[in-house]
């Protein structure tokens, strides 16, 4: 369960209920939010195969990965 409160008035704004079952290699989750009247189902599965490529990365397929974040946030307002 997460819940955001306005810090002003300690008014609960949205709370999102989640229920999730994960193992190594698939996961699935329920998640709803009664204010917002959203509800999710999410399957993921994951490979694990030990058969891959060990061989490293060359240079070419190497990045920075500065500027590849970018951060946001949402402001609800009533």
């Amino acid at each position: 369960m997460r819940t955001k409160i306005n810090l002003d008035n300690s008014e609960g704004l949205s709370t999102d209920y989640t229920l999730e079952y994960s193992r190594r290699t698939y996961g699935m989750s329920l998640r709803y939010n009664p204010v917002l009247g959203l509800g999710a189902f999410n399957f993921r599965i994951s490979d694990f195969s030990s058969t891959g490529s060990t061989e490293s990365f060359s240079e070419s397929q190497v990045r920075s990965g500065d500027g590849d974040v970018e951060n946001r946030e949402l402001k609800i307002e009533n």
